[in-house]
């Protein structure tokens, strides 16, 4: 007999999925609706009670600054000892509606009615803030922290007189976020870190914009470091702690902190009204961008090193325009802070050679000072070669060594046509010019840089790195050879002898990658620049060739 089939187990049952989650409009409409409606009522009636006594001069100012007091105290009371424990929910909106009734009451003492000087409407205000956030931790309770963080934000407005009294106002706001930012950290409310930085946003670039002079650059530099620094400290949020949505809250604070002085230091760089700005404008730069840098890394971001690098070529290129170099020293100092900002690029992205996109930022910087150095190298007449030759050759080599893996072979290419156009700008530009060097020094550092070029392809491991290397070292090759002829028509004396040298050797190093690639492209071009060179050599010294005739 054959053996009895073996019986399959019955399949489990599917559990049903679970009903959508439902919106309880009973709770929100007849608990939470009524409670912020009354809250919201209460704080209209503190409000137009105040108007309305004064408008009809019922009672004296500081009877009704006292009954204002009263009724905040009032509020608070009944919230914590009578509705706690029955009515959460009308409690917390009791509570909040107290402190923004306190708020208006300190304010009305010494804005409205003068009953006691600024200073101590600053401690009561302070001590309702505290308060605010005491409650607001102790019973969790959303609408208290929102209510104290807006009356907290708004007490420098409210108790301004219009004097300018920088080192109070950030005293009090640097405590007003650390108090903050603490009370959303400790019950995870990225909303509330949103809002401290919008509101600390406005009041610092308020300042800088409007009230900053001279005299005081430093101070405002020192503004923005300590607040950036404040706002890039914040610390990471774990899975398990926090919402996705919470999280990029949270790091959506943390990049605007530091991007945000980041973008102030463009208008530090252009302003004419400040004086000198160079060595504050070079420190807040170098700081922020390093900030950038760090949090980048230890939160696993590289779009806060990305977006720090394009504000730093904006800042760049706003303080070259605005501030044109006249002497070579200025150039050096352009050049010397281009440098120190790319390496503080640079350095990052060696810390984080095992993260795909941890070159992204350096490559940012490296390529787009390329093109600045490529646009700004014919502008100055009397830098000569060095600067730039000092600026290109460290962000080629930057670039280089960002290049050595095959997937970034193509920032080769890249780094090999700007950095011919930027030297050959130069060559064109200055060579041979009254108190510039020979033009001959100008070939020979053409040709050099191409022949760094040849043996930089020559030594690539990768075959995929080889081959981008030896096209990067016969593009540059090209592009230098294509600016050679300037000399000739602007009719550099004495200088014909490296004219053809010059030519010749660029050939010869693009011809090497042709035959060394077997490329017929390469081998055409070659014949083809080089042609062009010769011929609009011969016209600059015999006039044009008619080809047609002859």
């Amino acid at each position: 007999d054959a053996p009895p089939a073996a019986t399959q187990p019955a399949p489990q049952p599917v559990p049903a999925p679970a009903p959508p989650a439902k919106i309880d409009w009973e709770q929100w409409i007849g608990v939470r609706g009524a409670a912020a409606f009354g809250a919201s009522i209460l704080v209209l009636a503190g409000v137009f009670f105040f108007e309305y006594s004064i408008e009809h001069g019922w009672i004296t100012p500081a009877m009704r600054v006292i009954a204002g007091t009263l009724v905040g105290l009032g509020c608070l009371v009944a919230a914590e000892l009578r509705l706690r424990k029955t009515h959460t929910v009308l409690a917390n909106w009791l509570g909040g509606a107290g402190i923004a009734i306190l708020y208006v009451a300190f304010w009305a003492g010494n804005a409205l009615y003068h009953l006691y000087p600024v200073w101590a409407a600053s401690i009561m205000l302070i001590a309702v803030t505290g308060a605010c956030v005491t409650l607001a931790v102790k019973r969790d309770a959303p609408a208290i922290a929102a209510l104290g963080l807006l009356g907290g934000f708004a007490t420098p407005l409210a108790l301004s007189t219009g004097s300018d009294r920088p080192y109070a106002l950030f005293s009090y706001l640097l405590l007003l976020d650390g108090a903050m930012l603490w009370v959303a950290y400790k019950r995870r409310w990225a909303w509330m870190a949103i809002l401290c930085l919008i509101a600390t946003a406005f009041y610092q670039q308020g300042w800088l914009l409007a009230r900053l002079d001279e005299p005081r650059v430093v101070l405002g530099v020192a503004l923005v470091a300590v607040f950036a620094a404040l706002f890039a400290a914040l610390p990471t949020q774990k899975e398990g702690e926090s919402e996705q949505g919470e999280r990029l809250l949270w790091k959506l604070a943390r990049s605007a902190g530091v991007l945000i002085p980041l973008l102030f230091t463009i208008p530090l760089a252009v302003r004419g009204d400040l004086g000198d700005t160079y060595w504050p404008t070079a420190v807040q730069l170098v700081l922020l961008t390093a900030a950038a840098c760090w949090v980048g890394r230890r939160h696993g971001s590289f779009f806060l090193p990305a977006g720090a690098a394009l504000l730093s070529l904006g800042t760049l290129l706003g303080w070259g325009v605005a501030h044109v170099p006249e002497t070579p020293l200025e150039v050096w100092k352009l050049a010397g802070l281009a440098l120190a900002v790319g390496a503080v690029f640079h350095v990052n992205a060696e810390l984080r050679r095992d993260a795909a996109p941890g070159w992204v930022p350096a490559a940012t910087f490296h390529i787009g000072g390329l093109v600045v150095l490529a646009l700004s190298a014919a502008w100055v007449d009397d830098a000569g070669p060095w600067p730039w030759l000092a600026i290109w050759g460290a962000l080629s080599v930057f670039v280089a060594r960002l290049a050595h893996r095959g997937e970034r072979a193509k920032l080769q290419l890249a780094s090999a046509v700007l950095g011919a156009v930027g030297l050959g700008s130069a060559l064109a530009a200055q060579a041979g010019r009254d108190g510039q060097p020979d033009a001959a020094l100008y070939l020979g550092l053409l040709a050099g840089a191409a022949l760094l070029m040849q043996l930089g392809g020559l030594f690539r491991r990768a075959p995929e790195a080889r081959a981008m290397g030896d096209h990067a070292a016969a593009a540059f090759a090209l592009l230098g050879l294509a600016f050679v002829p300037a000399l000739a028509w602007r009719e550099v004396a004495g200088q014909h002898l490296f004219l053809y040298l010059a030519t010749g050797a660029l050939a010869l190093l693009a011809l090497l990658v042709a035959a060394r690639r077997a490329s017929g492209l390469w081998m055409i071009a070659t014949l083809v620049v080089t042609a062009l060179a010769h011929q609009s050599w011969l016209a600059s010294q015999t006039g044009p060739v008619d080809l047609v005739g002859m």
